[in-house]
């Protein structure tokens, strides 16, 4: 069954630890990984020197032909915003493996941080160097020519390591990288993945890159204790290859999961991942919270709905979140604890009847109010509203008024199956569409007449976007 989905609710999540000041931001950069440490407000005498841990993506979450171009820019502005108060402004860059969707977006962020005097310190790689483009190769070559040229560095390239390698060290902050398997055609590029520790305090956070098992026994052969706060999962929620296995998450313990995924022909994350975690995570959440997930019939998640082709919206009550479900998110670590408040999309009432509830649901929201920071998905093609009837009409005008009053919120919207035919319905939505936030949008089958659909067309590549 399709319905109508939307943010009605805050999380916040506490732990305890001697740190403070530090932020990690998982960036929402679709199917790929994009992990930045730093610290807020830093003065010359205090630097952490940012990490920017992978930066690729392979698909985007939207269709939206500027989504690279907001992204990147949000990356680098916010390493650029750590170095403000800083005389040395450089920042360290980790690429876990050869993988394009984890390094594909780096170059445009070194060239958006240029333009601000922010430099790169170092640039570490997992794997063999003739494993990355040509393209990539070119964009090293060049840095090596600055006048302030950073230290390149493949860690795996001759031979495995078998202890932690410190990047960077500071009071109670440290950037580790765990024992790593030497790079080798012979072997998939996902075992050699880096896989990156950082300690504050008493917390930390590890961001596996697409760590398989023979990468996680690499590390249990010389590591016996570690743990971690906050787990970025393996390879976008995969459960092929022993990425994201039972017996690796119990033995990491986090007390919260981060799956960077987007809709992809892989469908992660999948949902035998996401059962393992939610059987793993022993703390619960303060009621529920939605989590997109890959369909296929090896796991299942309570209460879900279809979300797109491939992907189901569930409900958990464990502290597991996705890209996909919540957009970028930042962790703020203090001296005290490391805390999260995201604002979230979920599921309306159970429908007696769809229309009912679709007119029940937009009285909430109008009450409740929204945020910029909300992300809204709405699908309604499963309620085949026709504006020719009265009522239903007047559901699609308080739904697209709405709408257009919050645009900055809305990112999806499909309205196929559903008949738009009056001229109060079509201007609404003309002026919803104008609007930039909106980055996917379907209108199949609405019996539009061809004028209406040409004028839409229009405006929606007006926008660099393509219909």
């Amino acid at each position: 069954m399709k319905g109508y989905n939307l943010v009605v609710f805050f999380i916040t999540l506490t732990f305890f630890s001697s740190c403070w000041g530090m932020e990690s931001t998982v960036f929402d950069v679709g199917q790929g990984n994009c992990v930045l440490f730093g610290k807020p407000g830093a003065k010359e005498d205090e630097t952490v020197i940012p990490l920017l841990c992978d930066c690729g993506s392979s698909a985007y979450k939207y269709r939206g032909l500027d989504y690279k171009k907001d992204q990147t820019r949000a990356i680098a502005n916010k390493i650029i915003k750590y170095l403000e108060d800083v005389k040395k402004k450089r920042f360290i860059i980790l690429i876990s493996h050869p993988d394009i969707d984890h390094y594909g977006w780096v170059d445009d962020v070194i060239e958006k941080c240029k333009e601000c005097e922010v430099f790169v310190d170092s640039v570490i790689l997992g794997g063999m160097e003739k494993q990355y483009s040509s393209g990539f190769s070119s964009v090293l070559s060049a840095l090596k020519k600055q006048e302030h040229a950073p230290n390149i560095i493949y860690l795996t390239e001759s031979e495995s390591t078998e202890k932690k390698s410190t990047l960077f060290s500071s009071g109670s902050v440290t950037y580790e990288i765990l024992p790593a398997l030497k790079g080798s055609k012979k072997i998939d590029s996902n075992d050699t993945s880096l896989v990156l520790q950082v300690t504050c305090g008493k917390l930390s956070c590890m961001v596996m890159g697409d760590a398989t098992k023979k990468t996680t026994d690499h590390i249990q052969k010389y590591i016996k204790l570690f743990s971690a706060d906050l787990l970025i999962a393996s390879h976008h929620g995969a459960e092929d290859s022993g990425c994201n296995s039972e017996s690796w998450i119990q033995k990491v313990a986090p007390s919260m999961v981060v799956l960077s995924a987007g809709i992809h022909g892989h469908k992660h994350p999948r949902a035998l991942t996401v059962k393992r975690f939610s059987e793993c995570l022993g703390n619960n959440l303060e009621g529920y919270c939605p989590l997109v997930v890959g369909s296929n019939d090896k796991g299942s998640v309570p209460n879900n709905v279809q979300f797109s082709n491939g992907y189901t919206l569930g409900m958990t009550s464990k502290p597991l979140f996705g890209t996909l479900t919540h957009g970028t998110m930042t962790f703020s670590w203090s001296e005290n604890d490391i805390e999260l408040s995201l604002p979230k999309y979920t599921i309306g009432s159970q429908f007696e009847t769809l229309k009912g509830g679709v007119l029940s649901t937009l009285t909430s929201l109008s009450n409740f109010g929204l945020s910029p920071q909300i992300i809204i998905v709405i699908d309604i093609s499963g309620l085949q509203l026709d504006d020719r009837l009265e009522n239903d009409k007047d559901q699609l005008c308080r739904l697209l008024t709405l709408l257009k009053e919050s645009a900055e919120s809305l990112k999806k919207l499909c309205l196929s199956s559903n008949t738009i035919q009056s001229h109060e319905c079509y201007e609404l939505l003309l002026g919803l569409l104008e609007r930039d936030s909106i980055r996917d949008f379907q209108m199949k089958d609405t019996g539009m007449s061809e004028g209406m659909k040409q004028e839409i067309t229009k405006v929606w590549n007006n926008r660099g976007l393509m219909l």
